[in-house]
């Protein structure tokens, strides 16, 4: 069995340059992809948004939240009969196979008889700027693998 698995991404006042890298990636060998416009966009981004012909884009007129838009997103995945769904943000940098290495550890794990909810990458900052190391509690706790609970 071949699972498709889309992809969803709330924008709110996008860097056009950013969110094109990343929905071009998305995007690679026809994958769905559910937008959700939190708000007005400008023209430049419109423009960048019409480019893409697998997005399904859902529009606020208003910010209403992240939250709000993860749920709309949510609900179209499901209305068009999705049962897997990936979230980036709209300032995400993922690696081109990163959809594809998601879905195999998903599927391996499962396999083994694994109960997961979420599969998601090791977030790393950026090496430029002065982010703070992302802290992982988990990591040092005992285990037998990369996978959290």
């Amino acid at each position: 069995m071949t699972i498709q698995v889309p992809a969803g991404v709330v924008v709110y006042q996008p860097d056009t340059e950013l969110l094109g890298r990343l929905l071009s990636r998305l995007e690679q060998g026809g994958r769905r992809l559910f937008i959700f416009v939190n708000g007005p966009l400008d023209e430049q981004a419109n423009e960048l948004l019409a480019r893409f012909p697998t997005a399904r884009l859902i529009r606020s007129a208003d910010n209403v939240g992240l939250g709000a838009g993860l749920n709309a997103i949510t609900d179209a995945a499901i209305s068009e009969s999705f049962s897997h769904l990936m979230l980036f943000d709209q300032d995400s940098e993922p690696s081109a196979d990163l959809p594809e290495q998601l879905l195999a550890r998903w599927t391996a794990e499962t396999a083994k008889g694994a109960r997961l909810a979420v599969v998601g990458p090791l977030l790393v900052p950026p090496p430029q700027g002065h982010y703070r190391p992302i802290r992982y509690s988990w990591r040092s706790a005992p285990g037998d693998g990369p996978l959290a609970p």
